[in-house]
């Protein structure tokens, strides 16, 4: 027994959920309904993994798609039958279907690099970077509202589809910090909680209760004695001791035990 003849014709794919239509024409329909649901999946494949078709596909799942032939015909015939099948379902139209031109060209290339489809892509991949750069939005929405998986997203991010040489890549980071750092001197924070490290956040005390120079209170140390330094600047003895350590400063009435208790 012979092979069987690949069947030439018109064949329609319709979304079951909401009727859409596409039609399509093929010199092995049998092969083509394959080809079809493979692409629709196959993420390397960037020039028709962005088709209308394929992302609803996605969407809907490919259960949710019935294929049929609806018409056999000569070779010579296809575009013909093609643009009448188009016109009758009127699937070139969004609200009805997902044909992206009024067919009549074997060459299924068409409807891939058509300048509308063209454009949209574009249009799309704009939005989506826009999106990663400036927004918190989680990949995983992102992909969800366009109709794209989360490693199609990722990939876009990553640089490793839509490359742009102007970006800088990756266009957000995904990465959580294994460490966190003092945002005003860049040393390691104890805490990821800690706004700041403890020696910025002890001068910005220091500075929020009027931290002297060193001239000023190597002055005032020269009148006052420690408990007359507290209450001029506002701050505990405690914190008036480091302040003089930290420029060499001896204080008056500054016993051993007091520094102790300080220290």
């Amino acid at each position: 027994m012979g092979k069987a003849k690949p069947k030439i014709g018109i064949y329609k794919i319709e979304n079951k959920i909401n009727g859409k239509i596409y039609i399509g024409q093929s010199v092995n329909i049998a092969k083509r309904i394959i080809e079809h649901k493979y692409r629709a999946f196959d993420e390397k494949d960037e020039r028709t993994y962005s088709l209308y078709l394929y992302v609803a596909m996605r969407k809907y799942g490919k259960q949710n798609f019935s294929f049929d032939i609806i018409e056999e015909c000569q070779k010579e015939a296809l575009n013909e039958k093609e643009q009448y099948w188009i016109q009758h379902y009127k699937s070139n139209q969004k609200e009805y279907g997902y044909n992206l031109s009024d067919g009549g060209d074997s060459k299924y290339s068409r409807n891939m690099t058509s300048g509308t489809n063209v454009s949209l892509r574009k249009q799309k991949i704009a939005e989506i970077k826009d999106l990663l750069i400036n927004t918190s939005i989680p990949i995983q929405e992102i992909a969800k509202r366009y109709g794209l998986t989360t490693a199609s997203i990722t990939n876009i991010n990553r640089g490793k589809s839509w490359f742009c040489v102007d970006a800088k890549y990756p266009l957000r980071d995904t990465r959580k910090p294994n460490c966190y750092y003092c945002p005003q001197c860049g040393d390691k924070l104890s805490t990821k909680h800690s706004k700041l490290c403890r020696r910025c956040d002890s001068e910005r005390q220091n500075y929020a209760h009027g931290f002297p120079g060193v001239d000023a209170m190597t002055e005032d140390v020269s009148n006052y004695g420690l408990k007359e330094l507290s209450k001029k600047y506002g701050v505990a003895e405690r914190t008036v001791w480091r302040w003089s350590k930290k420029y060499n400063i001896p204080l008056q009435g500054w016993n051993q035990e007091r520094r102790l208790k300080c220290e």
